[in-house]
């Protein structure tokens, strides 16, 4: 299996390193630990009870025992045979004339050893050769059944801390609507605005109040699904840090390069390849000569010849070739079936790697595409809030009315819910993009462990506007 250049084997492990890089002081994820289940921790917990993981460990294993049976056919074969039995013989003598009977019961004794040592098996051969060809298949599936559950777990994981967001954006929208109802209120009986304020302020604090319910069921729907692939109940989890995430490294054709010869389906279609193969030359090798060293020992007593009680011992060593000289034509058709077999498993193998290519390029494209689609988000935020500070003001000197607060409001948690959701996007884009080129290891998710702190996104959010309602 071809690996790749060594200029190119640091961009590929950029990934890993740039997921843990931050310009934030302070250490990355030391705390993290003592204030919630971190991703990686969450991933050995899986780890250790995953049943589709179980499976693919067993498989390999139960595979790699194909290789010493599959060599035994090429070692000494040795087979030791014994036997005893009990004999009675009623022998006439003189023909016709009744000249008397021989009339003996005895016992004879034997045991043998023979010995059988392939000299030249083709078949044999090419039957080893297969056999560690599936081993590696089998080991190349467990790889990938890795990775499909460090996806899965980072998937899970992400998904709960994304519903744990927007639950709390949610709450607070809420109190923040509800308090500018409660203003509008107050207005109202002051005789400062009319009663469509009001309604409007109630109907904005009933919708908060459905979407912060909606959100409570999400976060428990999804907490429920990461119990299931952690096997137990889940407990504390970190958050998301709010700071920049780190570029997408390399460039599209190294990730392709690399998806051509890496990537899970690529490498278990190349082990496939490789079975048909020896199926091809172990298919014709059924035709060929099969060539033997023999060696026996064979040791009799009790037997009986004419009367006559003899003991014999005897010692053989020799060749023994065996030569198939027709059998109907079965092997050359074996010969053609395993060869139409080897050129769609080709074929198969052209269309895995072109699909491996098309998918490391749309996991590039959507990595590069969500860093920008981040910035501008970001920027939408900072928007938001200062558009919302602004309303705020000027409702105090009443320029503005309260449903331009309520609006502005309703601005912020709708950008801050898609910023937030676009950076779990972003990092999920990312692992799908080592995926694809077959680099997804367990440390990635230590290092995202660096991005992950006790702290949540939406209560900095809060913090930072110091959301209260208007005097």
């Amino acid at each position: 299996m071809s690996r790749p250049r060594q200029n190119n084997k640091n961009s590929y492990r950029a990934l890993g390193l740039t997921l843990g890089l931050l310009c934030l002081g302070g250490p990355p994820a030391a705390l993290a630990q003592e204030n919630g289940l971190s991703l990686s921790e969450a991933y050995q917990i899986a780890r250790e009870r995953d049943p589709q993981l179980a499976g693919a460990e067993h498989r390999a294993a139960a595979a790699g025992e194909r290789i010493p049976q599959a060599r035994a056919g090429l070692l000494p074969q040795v087979s030791a045979t014994a036997d005893v039995s009990r004999r009675h013989s009623n022998i006439r003598l003189g023909g016709d004339e009744d000249n008397g009977e021989l009339d003996r019961t005895f016992t004879s004794r034997g045991m043998g050893l023979n010995v059988v040592q392939p000299l030249y098996d083709r078949p044999a051969r090419e039957q080893l050769r297969q056999s560690r060809a599936g081993a590696e298949q089998a080991s190349v599936a467990l790889a990938g059944a890795e990775q499909e559950l460090l996806l899965r777990v980072a998937s899970s994981y992400f998904a709960v801390l994304a519903a744990a967001e927007q639950l709390a954006t949610a709450e607070a929208g809420e109190r923040a609507i509800t308090a500018q109802q409660e203003r509008a209120r107050r207005a109202f009986e002051l005789g400062q605005v009319t009663a469509v304020d009001v309604n409007e302020a109630e109907a904005r604090a009933d919708l908060a109040r459905a979407q912060r319910i909606e959100a409570e069921t999400e976060l428990e729907i999804r907490r429920h699904a990461l119990a299931r692939v952690l096997g137990r109940p889940v407990g504390r989890l970190l958050h998301l840090t709010s700071e920049p995430l780190p570029t997408p490294p390399g460039e599209v054709g190294n990730w392709m390069e690399r998806a051509r010869s890496e990537n899970i389906e690529v490498r278990l279609q190349q082990q496939a390849v490789a079975i048909a193969e020896t199926e091809i030359a172990r298919s014709r090798g059924l035709a060929q000569p099969r060539l033997d060293a023999v060696a026996g020992y064979t040791d009799r007593r009790g037997q009986q010849f004419g009367g006559i009680s003899s003991d014999t011992r005897e010692a053989h060593v020799g060749l023994q070739l065996n030569i198939p000289l027709y059998s109907g034509g079965a092997e050359q058709a074996r010969v053609r079936e395993v060869t139409r077999n080897l050129a769609a498993e080709r074929a198969a193998l052209q269309n895995l790697t072109e699909q491996a290519e098309l998918e490391a390029r749309s996991a590039f494209m959507r990595t590069t595409a969500g860093h920008a689609r981040l910035q501008a988000l970001e920027q939408a935020v900072r928007s938001a809030e200062s558009a919302l500070r602004s309303t705020q003001r000027g409702a105090e000197v009443g320029v503005r009315t309260n449903i331009d607060v309520l609006d502005a409001l309703q601005q912020v948690f709708v950008a801050h819910a898609e910023w937030m959701n676009a950076r779990f996007d972003y990092l999920l884009n990312q692992l799908q993009l080592a995926a694809a080129a077959g680099a997804l290891e367990p440390e990635a998710l230590t290092e995202l462990d660096a991005l992950l702190e006790p702290a949540s996104a939406a209560g900095a959010m809060l913090e930072r506007l110091e959301l209260r309602p208007t005097r």
